[in-house]
């Protein structure tokens, strides 16, 4: 059949039926690698704000280890804006995985042990982050994006069927 272009230019028309053009591969990367971006910006200025704001709740309340925890959250913040800014996003992704999987383990293993009056809840962070790795590493090699995931769900697994935790003063 005839094909005639109609008035969007990603639209084409066949026999009256409306037909979307293949976007070029690189115009869809172009878009991930943006989006990715803009995710890893929000990323970092939501990790140096509830750094900054958590850090100071715990300096006034005296807890200094979670203190110093917080000032790590706030570097790597700063850090994973610095290279999303500069365009390495895989380096800024693997960084906002690795800190959350170990901030969450940590604050999961010793400040949020779950008791008879209030289960863990800091675990369920492991589900978003989990989705968020798959996003983030959606181009990378299939071991890469679905073993982000896998541990996301493995830690979230292991977490919410335990009662684990090391009793501290946290």
């Amino acid at each position: 059949g005839h094909i005639t272009a109609i008035d969007e230019p990603n639209l084409t028309k066949q026999n009256s039926i409306v037909h979307l053009k293949p976007y070029e591969a690189g115009e869809l990367a172009s878009q991930h690698a943006r989006r990715v971006r803009n995710v890893l910006t929000l990323c970092s200025v939501i990790m140096v704000g509830a750094g900054l704001g958590w850090g100071g709740h715990f300096a006034l309340t005296g807890h200094h280890e979670l203190v110093l925890l917080d000032i790590a959250i706030v570097l790597i913040g700063l850090t994973i804006g610095f290279l999303a800014k500069g365009g390495q996003n895989r380096a800024a992704s693997a960084i906002l995985i690795a800190a959350m999987w170990f901030v969450l383990g940590l604050l999961s293993v010793f400040q949020d042990i779950p008791s008879a009056a209030a289960p863990r809840s800091v675990h369920q962070y492991f589900l978003p982050l989990g989705v968020a790795g798959y996003m983030l590493f959606r181009d990378e090699p299939g071991w890469v994006k679905h073993g982000v995931a896998g541990i996301s769900l493995t830690l979230f697994y292991v977490l919410a069927s335990s009662n684990w935790g090391l009793q501290t003063d946290l």
